[in-house]
């Protein structure tokens, strides 16, 4: 028979320590105590939050890690309900949180979790996510804010069953979503939205049709994805019975029969536009919803881009006149005015992007957080454009969409009256070719500053930096032209200058920015910042820019830039010296 060793216990601050009955050696005894109170001192300042605070942490653990039981798991050590093992008083202030435990997932929970969660939540509305083969009961229905179905097939039995629901005035938030589906699949019921639901605030549908002129007086979120409409008045006319909506997305709307003629249709309180399909569905209804002044708009026409082949049919032409009316000061005046304009490509990728808004307040963002907040709780203006990028089989072949993508953006903002846009940002892998550079730098004159964020294709960038050259194509005799006039500062992050000998003075960046900030400032139309975060360049060539600018920032990242060739440094060295002679004749002259 094996004996337990006899212990004592000794209190410390309301804990305990043990120690072998019969030890005596004091300095070992201290030690153990020293221990115990380092521990304790390391964990009192979170042991002894406030519950307020408690409820805040919780809930962003919560979010982050949310649980995920299985049949065989034990709940206490699943997501975050670990932080009800750390101590009685974390344990005591989660179990009184009735919000962390609203989230009832039906699909994966099993039965003892649900009637835990459900009880624990105890009178706070639940918010319910499952499937069609697993329907929330009897009990749990009346207690649901927001109710989340998804994976099922059989839009007509799912219909059904919501359509026996009781009076729901709890019920806020419906999300149905199925595997598959149709175009032609029924809808909601006009009974289900105003009576079932009357306090309806978000409303997610795909496949199943909204029931147009309902009145739904406390929607303010409306997401359909890939439904059918017969006629687009009902739409017009239906947006009208929802007086209170801020968030609108058509993803993928099927027009039976557009029409030739439309009217508009305003939405006061409509803060956030998103539009996706076809760019001339995108067009049918950017042009057909008036939104609020300060509406952050998102447009998705590239969904017809995916083709081996997309001719270029005259929808984009379309889109870009009616961006140019979304920004006539006579038609929308009081719509505010935007510093900043993006411009995106991917030459793997036949779209492009153009991105409008403010720089301190990037558009739909809400404030500087990607989700709504107490402060901001509608996005940032703004509007953010993505279009196709007409094609062939041979750019198809190869896989490169660089030429249309620049020449398909500026067309864009061609179309768009000049504004006072300060910042252009190029992002990407763009082909600036001369024609399209000089027209875009004509309609931007105001710009003040120019940024280069991974454009990786060093031959567009030297062209587009060549033609801020005031000299550039131009004849020997000829008058400089300023392009950008305005500009001060301009920034290079990720971008390769790569070496004037190895690769090509036509791809390096190195003699095109010599020159530019050269000349330019010989002109009075300097460059007074600079600054080159992971460039791959020589400090040899940074260091003779810092004289011509006011002030230059580099991280003195040389990447993969290899020393300079010795030929080049003596052309160079060479060069001066002429410049220096002719200088001094000069001045022999002049005495």
């Amino acid at each position: 028979m094996s004996f337990r060793t006899p212990r004592i216990f000794i209190g410390l601050n309301g804990s305990t320590i043990s120690v072998p009955f019969g030890e005596t050696d004091m300095d070992t005894i201290i030690r153990r105590f020293h221990a115990l109170k380092t521990r304790q001192n390391a964990h009192s300042s979170a042991c002894k939050l406030p519950p307020e605070l408690f409820y805040l942490i919780f809930e962003d653990l919560a979010a982050i890690s949310p649980m995920q039981p299985s049949v065989n798991s034990l709940w206490d050590k699943i997501g975050w309900a670990v932080i009800t093992q750390v101590c009685h008083r974390w344990r005591s202030a989660a179990i009184a949180h009735k919000v962390l435990w609203a989230h009832i997932e039906l699909g994966s929970m099993p039965a003892r979790f649900l009637n835990l969660m459900a009880k624990r939540a105890g009178d706070y509305p639940l918010k319910v996510t499952c499937t069609s083969h697993r329907f929330p009961g009897a009990t749990l229905i009346p207690r649901m804010r927001a109710l989340d179905i998804h994976g099922f097939d059989g839009v007509t039995s799912l219909l059904q069953k919501l359509s026996s629901f009781p009076p729901l005035p709890l019920l806020e938030h419906i999300r149905l979503v199925p595997d598959q589906g149709i175009y032609n699949s029924p809808g909601l019921t006009s009974n289900f939205i105003e009576y079932t639901v009357p306090n309806l605030a978000g409303l997610t549908m795909k496949f199943i049709r909204f029931p147009w002129g309902t009145t739904a007086p406390r929607l303010r979120r409306l997401e359909l994805i890939q439904t059918r409409v017969v006629r687009l008045d009902f739409i017009f006319q239906g947006l009208k019975c929802l007086p209170d909506l801020e968030v609108l997305v058509f993803d993928d709307i099927d027009i039976s029969a557009p029409p030739d003629d439309y009217v508009s249709v305003e939405c006061p309180q409509l803060r956030h536009l998103v539009i996706k399909g076809p760019p001339n569905e995108c067009n049918i209804f950017w042009c057909s919803i008036v939104t609020h002044p300060s509406a952050f708009v998102h447009i998705d026409a590239s969904r017809a881009c995916d083709a081996p082949i997309y001719p270029d049919t005259g929808d984009l032409a379309d889109l870009a006149t009616e961006a140019g009316c979304q920004f006539d000061s006579e038609l929308f005046g009081d719509r505010p005015t935007f510093s900043r304009l993006r411009m995106s490509a991917d030459k793997l990728v036949p779209k492009c992007h153009i991105q409008i808004d403010d720089e301190k307040s990037p558009g739909g963002l809400y404030g500087s957080s990607d989700r709504p907040t107490s402060q901001h709780p509608h996005p940032n203006a703004g509007l953010q454009v993505i279009l196709p990028v007409p094609h062939g089989t041979h750019e198809t072949f190869h896989r490169d969409f660089t030429h249309g993508a620049f020449e398909t953006m500026v067309r864009f903002i061609s179309a768009i009256p000049p504004q006072d846009w300060r910042t252009l940002e190029m992002q990407g892998t763009m082909s600036w070719v001369s024609q399209p550079i000089i027209d875009l730098l004509r309609h931007i004159s105001a710009i003040q500053t120019l940024r280069f964020d991974h454009c990786t294709d060093s031959w567009a960038t030297a062209e587009l930096c060549k033609h801020l050259d005031p000299f550039y194509g131009i004849e020997p005799d000829g008058e400089p032209v300023i392009r950008l006039p305005n500009l001060t500062s301009i920034f290079f992050d990720h971008v390769p200058f790569l070496c004037p000998q190895c690769d090509g003075k036509i791809y390096s960046l190195i003699e095109p920015m010599g020159t530019l900030l050269k000349t330019r400032n010989d002109l009075g139309h300097g460059v007074k910042y600079l600054r080159i975060t992971s460039g791959s360049v020589l400090a040899d060539y940074v260091s003779k820019w810092e004289g011509l600018v006011d002030k230059l920032e580099w991280d003195n990242d040389e990447g993969d830039a290899h020393s300079r060739h010795a030929d080049l440094e003596d052309e160079e060295d060479l060069s001066e010296d002429d410049e220096e002679e002719e200088a001094v004749g000069s001045e022999d002259v002049s005495d």
